[in-house]
Parts: structure tokens; C-alpha cells; sequence
């Protein structure tokens, strides 16, 4: 009985206050479908000024996922380079694993789907990552074509 109440208790006190704050509007992958369900419920703000904030966070979400991509993919153009000019594998796994940690990333932050609404600058990290990883890759797969 104690168990129950010491989880029931939070639990319930949760779900009442994401019911009542209506979090459900947050679950929208886009909250300018209902500015007002999604956003005025906590941000005292005119609809046009929370509508054209939430254009420009899409915008430099979408722009530094481009980024993020670009740089993957300038990193595998060099990989592959590398290993026509005949790269051992074990010369490149330094930028094998940097591929890794960027597309894992990448991924992510394409999959989480929210377009950055939610946590922006967490997601802008993430991103930075990508690029960082991406780009030491890169530079790891230039070394190894040296090497060769």
C-alpha cells in the first residue's frame, strides 16, 4: 500500500497537470497548427509574434541540419577517396569511428521529428557534434590517404 501510494501519488499529480496544461498540444510535430493550444498557454505573446518565433526556429534548425549533413557527407566523399587510392581499413578506422559518433547524431536529431521546438539549443549541440565529428573524420581520412 505504501508503494502504491508513493508512486500513485506523483503519478497521478503528473498526468493532472499535463492534462491541464495541455501538453498534448506539444506532441505536434508543428505547434503553428494551434498557436494558441500549443504555445499561449504558457507564453503570454500575440499569435503573430509567437508564429514568426516559431518560423525562425524552424528555419535555423532546418539550416544547421543541412549543415550537419553536408559535413557527413564531405566526410564519406573523403573516406571513399581514401580507399580508391588504396587506404588500408586499419589506416582508417580513426575516421571509421568519427563517422560513427556523426551519423548516430545526425540520426537522432533527424528522428526526433519536433524541428527543434522543444529544446533548441540542445539540439543545436547536438548538431555542432555532428559537424565537429564529421569533420575530424575528415580529417582522419586525409591523414590516412597520406599514409597509405
Amino acid at each position: 500500500m505504501f508503494f502504491a501510494c508513493l508512486l500513485g501519488i506523483p503519478a497521478g499529480v503528473g498526468a493532472f497537470t499535463f492534462v491541464y496544461a495541455k501538453g498534448f498540444s506539444y506532441l505536434s510535430t508543428d505547434p503553428r497548427l494551434n498557436l494558441n493550444r500549443a504555445c499561449q498557454t504558457c507564453h503570454a505573446v500575440p499569435e503573430k509574434e509567437l508564429e514568426a518565433r516559431v518560423l525562425a526556429i524552424q528555419d535555423r534548425h532546418h539550416a544547421l541540419l543541412q549543415r550537419a549533413a553536408r559535413a557527413t557527407t564531405d566526410m564519406l566523399d573523403v573516406i571513399v577517396a581514401a580507399k580508391k587510392e588504396g587506404a588500408s581499413e586499419a589506416t582508417l578506422q580513426a575516421a571509421a569511428a568519427q563517422h560513427r559518433k556523426a551519423q548516430w547524431r545526425l540520426d537522432y536529431v533527424a528522428a526526433e521529428n519536433s524541428m527543434g521546438f522543444h529544446a533548441p539549443q540542445e539540439l543545436a549541440r547536438i548538431l555542432g557534434e555532428v559537424i565537429d565529428h564529421a569533420r575530424q573524420g575528415q580529417l582522419e581520412a586525409e591523414r590516412a590517404m597520406r599514409k597509405k
